[in-house]
């Protein structure tokens, strides 16, 4: 029997239960009564919140975006920092993230069906790039300063990105960096 729930903590418990059979199953094998199993719910109850697998799908894409633009778009506030700063904020704040992803390997199944559905791709290269104009306005606020030499900061910024990109993929294939996350400090 399905309990009452409000609608935000009703969604949260589904998008919860996706993300878990997604990287369990994958997206094809993935099937809208596994999620449902998953979440305690009627597969009616998750049609209520989400009309297909692929909203579903969106509906996670778009939190993963949210989190980690909240990631950069807390370090951009700092602007008052110095830039030097800020650069070690953003590398500490992206390498946080990556070293504690609820389930990295979902980055891979969000990454693979970008590259074979185009209406995804569209959508994960606005995610893209929607975070690397985040990272670019970090990296050229260290240039304008001085702190950095003169450099193209929307090619750093895809540097960046692309390095944070491979973490995440090696961090959901298993494999950990060696040491201690808060020994990465010295790194940055």
């Amino acid at each position: 029997m399905t309990r009452h729930a409000p609608q935000e903590q009703r969604q949260a418990e589904i998008l919860r239960a996706a993300r878990k059979v997604l990287v369990e199953k994958g997206y094809r094998d993935a099937r809208m009564e596994d999620v449902a199993k998953a979440a305690g719910l009627s597969k009616g109850a998750v049609y209520f919140y989400f009309d297909s697998k692929r909203d579903l799908f969106n509906a996670l894409v778009e939190q993963e975006h949210r989190r980690a633009a909240a990631i950069l778009d807390e370090v951009v506030q700092h602007v008052e920092s110095s830039p030097a700063e800020l650069l070690v904020e953003m590398l500490e704040s992206i390498l946080g993230h990556l070293m504690h992803m609820r389930s990295p390997r979902f980055f891979l199944i969000m990454a693979e069906l970008s590259a074979r559905d185009p209406e995804l791709g569209a959508t994960w290269k606005q995610v893209h790039e929607s975070l690397l104009d985040r990272i670019e306005k970090i990296v050229a606020h260290g240039v304008e300063s001085g702190v950095l030499r003169p450099v193209n900061p929307r090619v750093v910024a895809t540097v960046l990105k692309a390095c944070s990109d491979g973490l995440a993929c090696e961090r959901a294939m298993g494999a950990d960096p060696e040491g201690d996350p808060d020994d990465w400090d010295d790194a940055a």
